[in-house]
C-alpha cells in the first residue's frame, strides 16, 4: 500500500471513529458489534485486460485480503449502524501494482409516524480502479454487468441516499428517493474528471389482493468538470439532464410466482445537444420455491448517470439468475448467474464509445452461520468497445477484453451469527 492510501485509510478509519464515538456516549450498551476478515486465492488468464489475441494478456493468480466491521443499535429514533472496511489485492506475478480500497458508511432507518418509513444512508470509498471484481461473491443480490474502466487510476467518492415510504391509506402507498454521488481522481496528472450526479424518483402505487398499480416520475442530471493541464483544456465541462416516467403493474400469481412489469419513456438533454429520448420499462419474473430453487430473469432499459466513468448512459440489459440452497440444513449453497449489458454514453465528448458485456458468475457456497464461510467462485467477462474510429480510438479509456477468472475465499465472523449461537 503506497503512503497516500495509507493515510488516506488511517483518516477514514479516525473520522469513524470519532462519529460511532459521539454517536454511541453513554449508549454502548446497546449496541451490537460484529468483525471479519476474509482471504480470497486466484487465477485468471488475462490479468491486464487485455484485447483477446494482444501477447500481454497473460495468465496471473492473486490475493486479496479484507478486514471489516460493523455497529449496529437501536434507540427511539429508530435503527443505526456503521461499518468501515478496508481492502488489499495483488498478483503474483507482479501483472498490475497493489490495488486498495477503504470504505466507510453510516445509515439509519426511522419510522416517523406509524405510516412513513425514513432511510438514510452515506458513503465514502477511496481506492483504484482496474482490478475489476477480483472476488465475485455468488450471493450477490444481483450481477453487476455495468462496464467499468481500466487503469490504476487513485479515485475518491461520495454517495448519499435517502429514502421515504408513505401508507396513504389501506390502500395507497407513496415512494420518493433521492441520490447523489461524486467522483474525484487524486492524481495530479489525472485526465479523469471531476462527476457529480443526482436523480430523484417519485412512485405511487394502487394495492389490491394480489395486484399493484401505479407509476414513477424520476428526473437526474450528471455534470463533469473541466479537465485542465497549463490552462489547455483536455477535455470540456459538461452536464446533462434526464428523465423518465413508468407506469407499472405488480402480481403476485400464487406463493412462488411474481411478476412486474414498468413500460414508458424517457428523455435526455445533453450541453450543446439535441433532446433525444425512447422507450424505456422493465419486465422482472421471479420464482421462488425452497424444495427446488430461486429463478430470477430481468430485462431492462433505462437512463443513469455512473460518475466512475463520467458519463451519462442508456443502458440496455437482461440477467438470470438461479440460486439453490443444498443439504438438509442449507449449509450448501448454489448459483448461477449471467447476464448482457449495452451502454451507449447519450454526451457527445465521449472517451468510452458503446460498451457491451456479457458477464457469467457461479459459485459454490458454505455457510452454517458460524465463525467460518467459505465459497469458490467463476467469473468470465466479455467487454467490448465500439462506436469510436480513427483519432476517437486513441484517447479511449476503456478496451475490449475477455477473461475468465476462478477464486476460493474463506471469511472468519465475530461474533457468531445469533441464529447459530443459539442453536449450539
Amino acid at each position: 500500500m503506497d503512503r497516500v492510501s495509507l493515510l488516506c485509510a488511517v483518516r477514514l478509519g479516525a473520522g469513524m471513529g470519532v462519529a460511532i464515538g459521539i454517536l454511541f456516549a453513554g449508549n454502548a450498551h446497546a449496541a451490537e458489534w460484529g468483525v471479519g476478515a476474509s482471504a480470497t486465492v486466484g487465477a485468471t488468464d488475462n490479468a491486464l485486460m487485455a484485447p483477446k489475441g494482444d501477447p500481454n494478456a497473460r495468465a496471473d493468480g492473486f490475493v486479496t485480503g479484507r478486514v471489516a466491521g460493523n455497529i449496529r443499535w437501536e434507540r427511539a429514533s429508530g435503527t443505526h449502524e456503521a461499518t468501515a472496511s478496508a481492502d488489499i489485492s495483488s498478483f503474483f506475478r507482479g501483472s498490475q501494482s497493489t490495488f486498495t480500497q477503504q470504505q466507510l458508511g453510516l445509515s439509519s432507518r426511522m419510522t416517523p409516524t406509524g405510516a412513513t418509513a425514513l432511510t438514510l444512508s452515506v458513503g465514502a470509498l477511496h481506492g483504484r480502479l482496474g482490478f475489476l471484481d477480483p472476488t465475485p461473491t455468488a450471493q450477490a443480490a444481483m450481477p453487476n454487468t455495468l462496464a467499468r474502466p481500466g487503469g490504476t487510476l487513485r479515485y475518491g467518492a461520495l454517495f448519499l441516499r435517502e429514502a421515504l415510504a408513505w401508507q396513504l391509506g389501506p390502500q395507497w402507498r407513496a415512494s420518493q428517493e433521492f441520490s447523489a454521488s461524486g467522483f474525484m481522481p487524486l492524481e495530479d496528472d489525472s485526465v479523469r474528471a471531476k462527476s457529480v450526479a443526482v436523480e430523484n424518483q417519485l412512485g405511487l402505487y394502487r394495492v389490491f389482493r394480489v395486484d399493484d398499480f401505479g407509476g414513477t416520475l424520476r428526473l437526474g442530471y450528471g455534470y463533469n468538470l473541466a479537465v485542465q493541464r497549463q490552462d489547455v483544456v483536455i477535455a470540456p465541462a459538461f452536464g446533462l439532464a434526464f428523465a423518465d416516467a413508468n407506469a407499472a403493474w405488480r402480481r403476485t400469481w400464487t406463493q412462488q410466482w411474481q411478476s412486474e412489469v414498468a413500460v414508458g419513456g424517457f428523455v435526455a438533454k445533453a450541453d450543446e445537444r439535441s433532446l433525444t429520448g425512447g422507450p424505456g420499462g422493465k419486465v422482472q419474473v421471479q420464482y421462488t420455491d425452497e424444495q427446488i430453487a430461486t429463478f430470477i430473469a430481468r430485462a431492462e432499459r433505462r437512463v443513469f448517470a455512473n460518475v466512475f466513468i463520467g458519463e451519462a448512459l442508456l443502458s440496455e440489459g437482461a440477467d438470470l439468475q438461479v440460486m439453490r440452497a443444498l443439504g438438509r440444513f442449507g449449509t450448501w449453497s448454489a448459483a448461477v448467474m449471467g447476464g448482457y449489458q449495452r451502454a451507449r454514453p447519450l454526451s457527445g465528448v465521449s472517451q468510452y464509445g458503446h460498451l457491451s458485456v456479457w458477464n457469467v458468475r457461479g459459485g459454490l457456497s458454505w455457510d452454517n452461520q458460524g465463525l467460518l464461510r467459505a465459497s469458490l467462485n467463476y467469473l468470465f467477462a466479455d467487454q467490448r468497445v465500439s462506436g469510436l474510429a480513427g483519432a476517437d480510438m486513441m484517447r479511449v479509456s476503456a478496451v475490449s477484453f475477455q477473461r475468465h477468472l476462478v477464486s476460493v475465499t474463506l471469511e472468519v465472523r465475530w461474533p457468531e451469527p445469533r441464529n447459530a449461537a443459539a442453536g449450539k
